[in-house]
């Protein structure tokens, strides 16, 4: 919003604030839906879609603090999961392990 009420101000038009506002928009949803739940799942061996629905989940029930916390939480459940063996089903689902290297 602050970039596209900038260049509002900066440009003559609005052509050139609607392009702001839709680069803007496109970088960002690219950010939020791709890429932070693909490095995120990668780095944390977690699975990529459970981590893109976590943050969607708690984004929707808690808006930006549970953006904040859902990876910590779901952290924090795949740690309990793979330790409880009634759980660890739910556990290896969880986590992105590769099958044939035996993780």
């Amino acid at each position: 919003m602050a970039a596209s009420a900038v260049a509002l101000i900066s440009f003559d038009g609005v052509g050139f604030a609607t392009a702001v506002a839709a680069a803007y928009l496109v970088i960002m949803t690219f950010e939020g839906h791709i890429a932070t739940p693909y490095f995120i799942g990668r780095r944390l061996r977690l699975n990529t879609v459970v981590v893109l629905i976590a943050v969607s989940f708690w984004a929707w029930l808690w808006s930006i603090n549970g953006m904040l916390l859902a990876v910590p939480l779901l952290v924090t459940l795949n740690v309990f999961c793979t330790h409880i063996p009634g759980l660890q089903r739910l556990g290896n689902f969880l986590s992105a392990r590769d099958e044939e290297a035996g993780n």
